[in-house]
């Protein structure tokens, strides 16, 4: 196989605070493998040597959910785990408890952020949301800063997932403050009785949202990407 890295995307939970409209990412079956650690020492070691059979070395293992955050001691285990055994290790996250991974960002090469507005009213009517709670800016701010505090050298993405709720907003300016590594847009599909977006609402977003001063100084990288369902 002539492949240099190989990506394996891992729903570890179903389990999540927020209540997205357009989630997927749900399989009733509430006994989730994670909970054992032997399991999950198994699993990270067959992945290891299936691909180096294949003369595959570059391995990053790319934790998502649900909300993998939620649960930070079992999160841990499979991060150390997966670190011992040579794998590089990104996490894909809604940010809400970015803290929690703190004590062990150093293993850590990349988390990604679901943030799909800034606005509390609209956070709200996507369902990125808990007891009435939603991110800000600021608070993103100083959750990305203390892991960079232990990690300088951590990779900071963004997803946003472009729905009828945001479609017209304008998040580039304030993202860039961020500092981040990538922002990855997204197109909500038809999914669970839920329409989608349309061609113009897509395009909208992203004509409103193209910086190209931003991206010139490299504070910004934009990739876009259709979300399937």
């Amino acid at each position: 196989m002539n492949i240099k890295t190989i990506v394996i995307n891992w729903h570890i939970t179903e389990a999540c605070n927020y209540r997205c409209s357009f989630c997927f990412a749900k399989w009733n079956k509430p006994a989730e493998i994670w909970s054992n650690p032997e399991n999950v020492r198994k699993i990270i070691v067959n992945i290891r040597d299936h691909f180096r059979s294949q003369r595959v070395f570059n391995i990053r293992l790319n934790i998502v959910g649900g909300e993998p955050i939620m649960f930070p001691e079992r999160l841990w285990n499979v991060v150390e785990t997966a670190y011992e055994n040579g794998m590089d290790i990104s996490i894909i996250t809604n940010g809400s408890h970015l803290e929690n991974i703190r004590p062990f960002a150093h293993l850590i090469s990349q988390v990604g952020i679901s943030i799909d507005s800034l606005d509390h009213e609209t956070n709200m009517k996507i369902g990125r949301e808990c007891g009435g709670k939603t991110i800000c800016l600021d608070a993103l701010r100083q959750k990305i800063e203390d892991l960079r505090k232990v990690n300088p050298d951590i990779k900071i993405k963004l997803n946003t997932v472009i729905s009828k709720h945001n479609f017209n907003e304008v998040l580039v300016e304030r993202f860039a403050e961020l500092h981040i590594d990538k922002w990855k847009i997204l197109r909500q599909r038809p999914f669970n009785g839920n329409s989608g977006i349309s061609d113009y609402q897509f395009y909208a977003f992203l004509r409103n949202n193209y910086n190209e001063g931003l991206m010139q100084e490299n504070i910004l990288k934009r990739h876009t990407e259709l979300l399937l369902s």
